[in-house]
């Protein structure tokens, strides 16, 4: 009969402790549905949109810099040219990335005069990091001058944007659908170095994380040295280094 009771103890005792742990991971994933996308999440988002260490703008804007060192060996005037670029990689800081892009090129010349590359792209984006993992689709344009061999920069203005899941991992595990748009103004790259040294760029945020949503605007400013500012419609502003 002790045997008995103390079994039913014991059962008593796990149903319990299993009706509580369902509790807490029913009300955690309520919470974390209902909790609403803030700008850290914004921040987030768009400063892996932009890194190269998760195969974001900067990263691409550099494939498009090989793009246009190869292709104006070979390409005449009016000439178009398809490109596919596959690339994979990771940091010691548990990040890794990978993206694809189809890469359309067009030389524009004046009186036979190479002045500059207008490119398209659209592919895909994937990444993960300590603070969010996604998967994208990507797409955008470069328009390139500064291709004179007697020039010593690059001067970007481009579109570029990026859609898709984010897997956040910042207070909560949760998802957010959302869509980057990032319009640069010229973006300088030093020939030399590789290196952007300046520009400006207009900033689109819009994401859906169950019932909430949230929209914001804001600007980047590249300051050089692998670094940008980005500053939010509402005022909150963060620095981005890569």
């Amino acid at each position: 009969m002790k045997n008995v009771k103390t079994n039913f103890r014991m059962m008593a005792c796990l149903i319990v402790a299993s009706f509580l742990v369902l509790s807490c991971n029913k009300d955690n994933n309520s919470s974390a549905s209902s909790e609403p996308i803030s700008d850290d999440d914004v921040s987030t988002s768009i400063t892996e949109a932009v890194v190269p260490s998760s195969g974001g703008m900067v990263a691409q804007t550099n494939e498009a810099v090989v793009i246009v060192n190869t292709s104006s060996l070979d390409m005449n005037c009016g000439d178009t040219k398809d490109t596919a670029i596959s690339f994979s990689g990771s940091t010691g800081d548990s990040v890794s990335y990978s993206y694809n892009l189809n890469v359309t090129s067009t030389l524009n010349c004046n009186n036979g005069i190479p002045q500059s590359f207008y490119m398209s792209f659209d592919g895909s984006n994937s990444y993960t990091s300590p603070r969010i993992s996604s998967t994208d689709s990507a797409s955008g344009s470069w328009n390139v001058t500064g291709i004179q061999a007697s020039s010593s920069s690059y001067v970007f203005n481009e579109t570029y944007k990026r859609s898709g899941t984010q897997a956040s991992k910042i207070r909560y595990d949760r998802s957010i659908s959302s869509t980057i748009s990032i319009t640069t103004s010229d973006l300088t790259l030093n020939k030399s170095t590789g290196k952007i040294v300046s520009g400006t760029a207009t900033v689109s945020y819009s994401g859906t994380a169950g019932s909430n949503s949230l929209s914001r605007g804001g600007t980047l400013t590249f300051l050089g040295s692998d670094e940008a500012k980005l500053v939010l419609d509402d005022g909150n502003s963060y620095v981005i280094v890569w």
